[in-house]
């Protein structure tokens, strides 16, 4: 029963964006999801921070997953 949302955050810049993609939960109990990327998640390469929220409607809301470190390699 929780809406995620994501920010990504650019290393370089320190600019966040919000996650565009469908996050999707495929176990909740088990706290796990699914991240279809969107055009613009992945538009731009370089070093990120990625971290992923999930509001509940009732309890300890929202909760906010650990920040991890992401890379968008260029195309070749």
């Amino acid at each position: 029963g929780a809406t995620l949302t994501g920010s990504i955050r650019n290393r370089a810049t320190g600019e966040t964006r919000a996650i565009t993609g469908v996050l999707t939960v495929t176990d909740g109990p088990a706290g796990v999801f699914r991240w279809d990327y969107a055009a613009a998640d992945v538009a731009e390469a370089g070093r990120f921070d990625v971290q992923f929220t999930a509001a509940f409607a009732a309890g300890l809301t929202p909760a906010r997953t650990f920040v991890e470190q992401w890379t968008v390699e260029a195309a070749l």
